[in-house]
């Protein structure tokens, strides 16, 4: 289960932020129609930053670097590709693969937040439960009967 979690909210969505961050300088020209389209300002260095930060959030996605700031930032790219091009002019794109990868970054930023919840050092193995204070107090009056 891990290991397609991890494939779904890092390393498919990491290809196509890479494929569609790379788009933004190779073909700069047609990108920056588009965002004139979509009434951005500075179109080109619009563009160039978007191209930016999917090629950036892509490497943080494969790496495993600053996960949570990355998929942050991508959802944020990916709400704003849905309104501004999908919502608002309907392209196909923005209307379907936008979503997907929004849906990817949400499970990512949620599993990295319960994450952190977790106490420092705690190794998760099968027997393992981790339990608030309040609960712990009570397991050592009455042990838990998973253990």
């Amino acid at each position: 289960m891990t290991i397609l979690l991890t494939l779904m909210t890092r390393l498919v969505p990491s290809g196509v932020f890479v494929v569609f961050g790379a788009d933004e300088f190779v073909n700069h020209a047609r990108n920056v129609r588009s965002f004139m389209l979509y009434g951005l300002p500075a179109p080109s260095a619009f563009s160039y930053a978007i191209g930016s930060l999917e090629v950036v959030g892509a490497l943080a996605l494969l790496s495993g670097i600053a996960l949570l700031p990355a998929a942050l930032a991508l959802a944020g790219d990916m709400v704003g590709a849905i309104v501004v091009s999908g919502i608002a002019l309907g392209e196909l794109v923005s209307l379907t693969l936008a979503p997907a990868m929004l849906a990817a970054m949400l499970l990512l930023i949620a599993r990295e937040l319960s994450a952190r919840r977790r106490p420092r050092g705690a190794v998760r193995s099968p027997g393992w439960h981790w339990r608030p204070p309040a609960l712990r107090a009570r397991a050592a009056i009455a042990p838990d009967p998973r253990s």
